[in-house]
């Protein structure tokens, strides 16, 4: 889909190093050592998500979506920020940080977060992964906004997917919302998508996914 705009950039618009240790696969990592503890009840996954959470606090910041082959920061703010508060890989200043970041004007829209800052120069509304709005990334940052203290922030994402969804037929997979603010199609994504029925449904039963902190 790289055609499409998917896929993260330097700001020069080149393609970063890789391997890309992206700030969402961290994320996930981290959730689901978390959720092994859970379910396990073995604490060596409790000790390996501290490593990692230790790890991300060092590596990731407001401003960084990845990381290079060779470590060097990809600069850019967008809903990955959103997976690291969901996962709960960021704690004390640094998760306030973030999350403070995600809610400025640049990224959350009426119409729920975009995937890329406006403010970066590779920013195109219809691009998939480089300013576009999904609703799936959006809930996940609303349940990661909502952790983080941030509930009010966090309602006005929900309800501008809401809000966005009764707007178009169908369940599409990402939308546009312009400079101006006005709400678009994407003539490529697809029109019923999955998760965005998933993230629908997630979102008027007000249930985030995150796993309790054991």
């Amino acid at each position: 889909k790289a055609a499409y705009g998917g896929g993260i950039i330097r700001p020069d618009g080149s393609p970063p190093r890789p391997p890309l240790a992206d700030a969402d696969t961290q994320a996930i990592a981290h959730a689901a050592l978390r959720a092994l503890t859970t379910f396990s009840g073995h604490e060596r996954w409790r000790r390996r998500a501290d490593r990692l959470a230790e790890r991300i606090g060092a590596d990731f910041g407001p401003e960084i979506m990845a990381l290079e082959g060779d470590g060097t920061p990809v600069p850019g703010a967008g809903t990955q920020l959103g997976w690291l508060l969901w996962a709960g890989a960021l704690r004390g200043a640094s998760r306030d940080a973030v999350a403070k970041r995600l809610v400025q004007a640049d990224l959350l829209t009426p119409y729920g977060l975009r995937t890329l800052s406006s403010a970066h120069p590779g920013f195109d509304p219809h691009a998939y992964h480089r300013g576009s709005v999904w609703p799936f990334d959006t809930w996940i940052a609303w349940g990661g906004l909502r952790a983080a203290g941030r509930a009010e922030e966090a309602e006005a994402a929900r309800a501008g997917v809401l809000r966005a969804l009764d707007s178009f037929p169908g369940a599409p997979e990402c939308y546009a919302v312009t400079q101006a603010g006005e709400l678009e199609r994407i003539d490529v994504a697809n029109r019923v998508q999955a998760w965005t029925v998933g993230a629908r449904w997630a979102l008027r039963e007000r249930w985030d996914g995150r796993v309790p902190r054991g």
